[in-house]
């Protein structure tokens, strides 16, 4: 979701969390989005042009068919673009993993971006690749949002100098 060209913004967040299974959250994604573009930070969001319902539960059917994968090579051309990467874990699904996200988070590592994390689960936060990897990891979405917002800020104020 793009108000403004990339270009225009201090830095570009992709927003990566479950778009699949027992839910499909759109609610954080765009609070996330609301409290960044008020900071001049954009935002990558791949829920914003998909029609997650159609995908299915377990991301592989689409009008019972496997899911084209188009889809995961858009949201990975989109992690390559941004900045940071907000992951944001409310629940993982019982019966399978958020597969896409932890992909995500695995580009973002590869790429060298930074990663923020947020989630009540202990056991995404003491997770040893979350602690391994990421920059930043935090219990609730609020205080996500404010180290990215602050990361933003430090690389701003290095590039003024």
């Amino acid at each position: 979701m793009r108000d403004k060209p990339e270009s225009d913004y201090d830095a570009m967040v992709y927003l990566s969390g479950p778009m699949t299974g027992k839910e499909i959250d759109r609610a954080w994604r765009t609070y996330a989005t609301t409290y960044l573009h008020r900071h001049n930070i954009g935002v990558l969001d791949p829920t914003a042009i998909i029609n997650n319902d159609a995908i299915g539960r377990n991301g592989l059917e689409y009008e019972g068919e496997l899911a084209p994968t188009e889809q995961a090579r858009h949201d990975k051309r989109m992690v390559e673009e941004c900045d940071i990467l907000l992951g944001h874990f409310p629940y993982l699904p019982d019966d399978r993993p958020s597969i896409g996200s932890f992909w995500e988070c695995g580009i973002a590592t590869q790429c060298g971006k930074a990663i923020a994390i947020s989630s009540h689960l202990a056991c995404v936060r003491e997770h040893l690749f979350c602690r391994a990897f990421a920059s930043w990891i935090g219990e609730h979405i609020d205080e996500s949002l404010q180290a990215v917002v602050t990361c933003v800020k430090s690389w701003k104020e290095l590039r003024l100098a």
